[in-house]
């Protein structure tokens, strides 16, 4: 038993020595993974910004299109339906919400 517990703490003692070689051994790959996730968290940045201005122009249409702001007593406001509003939504936005993976189900719920 007692070289058991001895070839553990030898083991332990051998793993804490070799650790900072390793790293030092690895450089490279640290220093190029460190750039690429550096360059990915800009990119997810830089497309959330653009889904949610996609989203704010896509209700703005849809105020207008549906005219919802319509604040006369004489003239009342449009009912669209459900299948127009997303034939509408598509083909003004279409190109856009693909390309930042922007969908609109059949409740028009944007996700």
């Amino acid at each position: 038993m007692a070289t058991v517990s001895f070839l553990l703490k030898c083991k332990y003692v051998f793993n804490q020595i070799i650790k900072p070689f390793v790293y030092v051994w690895n450089i490279r790959k640290h220093v190029f993974f460190d750039r690429i996730n550096a360059k990915l968290s800009m990119k997810l940045e830089n497309r959330e910004v653009d889904r949610i201005i996609l989203r704010g122009q896509i209700m703005q249409m849809l105020r207008k299109f549906c005219r919802v702001d319509s604040k006369s007593i004489y003239i009342p406001k449009d009912y669209k339906s459900r299948c127009k509003i997303r034939e509408q939504i598509y083909a003004q936005f279409g190109t856009e919400m693909e390309l930042l993976d922007i969908s609109v189900n059949n409740n028009l719920l944007i996700k």
